[in-house]
């Protein structure tokens, strides 16, 4: 029973898009975490959101990402949407988003370290949230009242 509550990689999508946006102003960027069935949990309710409701570009993105890509970008009007897997335990479990103002794709590109070095730390996040959900769910099965489940 708790096994598959604190493995679900849907419970680690959302601990992760809690502990993310928590740390991202609110006039920040705009980032979004998704999952493999598609539902999106984004730190605000413009850019991403809106753009992926209208947009069927978005599986293209992460088909790109699926092929073996680590980071898609996909230039849009206003701003560029880059995203990359979050691989939890060998296993892709959705995928992390941002939005980054669209001031030309070569400014962008320019930002592209820094935009790495974002998205791979939202994936470690994830594997750390992963960890700890772990040694949670073995604390309480050292628990007697587990052991009366």
């Amino acid at each position: 029973m708790f096994k598959e509550l604190f493995s679900s990689s849907d419970m680690v999508n959302e601990q992760l898009a809690c502990e993310v946006f928590r740390a991202v102003p609110e006039e920040g960027i705009s980032i979004a975490i998704s999952d493999k069935n598609g539902d999106l949990w984004a730190n605000r309710d413009d850019r991403i959101l809106d753009w992926s409701k209208s947009n069927d570009d978005i599986d293209t993105l992460f088909s790109r990402l699926d092929d073996g890509v680590e980071i898609a970008m996909l230039p849009c009007e206003s701003y560029c949407l880059f995203a990359t897997d979050i691989t939890v335990n060998m296993t892709n479990s959705g995928y992390a988003l941002l939005a980054v103002a669209n001031n030309g794709q070569p400014d962008s590109l320019a930002q592209l370290p820094l935009i790495e070095l974002c998205l791979n730390q939202m994936s470690l996040l994830a594997a750390t949230i992963q960890k700890n959900n772990i040694i949670h769910l073995e604390s309480i099965k050292k628990n007697p009242a587990y052991k009366a489940l």
